[in-house]
């Protein structure tokens, strides 16, 4: 009898510890699952300018191989305007602001157009040398019959785009308008430093002013198409440092 009683309680451990094994494997336990960190990839950076070996050099547009579009393409639509006109000195370029200009098609189509100021080439001051034989080149435009070049220099000749008109009348100056934030542009204020008739058949000028920043103030005539009336008329401006 006592023997009897020993093999169930073994028994009943022995199922006792089946249970339990069973229990542990459930499908109910949360499998322990390890991660391996992703290792970052970086993509290689692209070389910068002065890598490939081009400078970035303030106020310079590289020169505009011939035949080639303008990139990008002139802001004004100048079939009713006056040519876009550009400065070349060198390997470089710049294209010239447009003020105040008169232009006209035929008889009954024309545009007068009178800026209250010049902008100011936001890439900065196309340098120039002592000396330095530059060129004009009209774009998307016939060439002008004259060209005159009033040169003044950078200080006092910078104002804002609004101002509201002094009781003279004088052209360009005023009183700045308060709490406007209008950007400022180059209004002819000052006396010219030079004045310089371009040749319109070579569209040429060497340098010939003192270092320091200047603005070329450039105008422009043409012939009317009609044959009659006021001549064609327009204004431009370069941003220049001479070194």
């Amino acid at each position: 009898m006592r023997r009897s009683r020993l093999l169930i309680i073994a028994l009943v451990g022995v199922a006792l510890l089946v249970v339990a094994a069973c229990m542990g494997g459930s499908s109910n336990s949360t499998p322990q699952t390890t991660t391996t960190p992703a290792t970052p990839t970086t993509a290689p950076a692209s070389p910068s300018p002065q890598a490939q070996g081009t400078a970035v050099v303030e106020g310079c547009t590289p020169v505009l191989a011939p035949g080639a579009t303008p990139t990008p393409t002139p802001r004004v639509d100048r079939r009713l305007g006056p040519p876009v006109l550009v400065l070349i000195a060198g390997d470089c370029e710049q294209e010239a602001s447009l003020g105040s200009f008169f232009w006209q098609l035929g008889k009954d189509v024309a545009a007068d157009v009178n800026a209250p100021g010049l902008q100011i080439q936001k890439d900065g001051a196309l340098a120039l040398e002592q000396g330095q034989e530059v060129r004009f080149e009209p774009r998307v435009g016939p060439v002008p019959e004259t060209m005159t070049i009033d040169v003044y220099p950078e200080q006092g000749n910078v104002r804002p785009l609004e101002e509201l008109p002094n009781p003279q009348g004088t052209p360009y100056i005023g009183t700045p308008i308060p709490g406007s934030n209008t950007p400022d542009v180059f209004k002819p204020t000052t006396d010219p430093v030079t004045t310089v008739e371009i040749p319109t058949d070579a569209l040429t000028w060497t340098v010939d002013l003192e270092p320091g920043t200047y603005f070329l103030h450039v105008k422009g005539t043409w012939p009317n198409p009609t044959g009659e009336g006021r001549e064609l008329t327009s204004e431009y401006s370069f941003y220049v440092r001479v070194k």
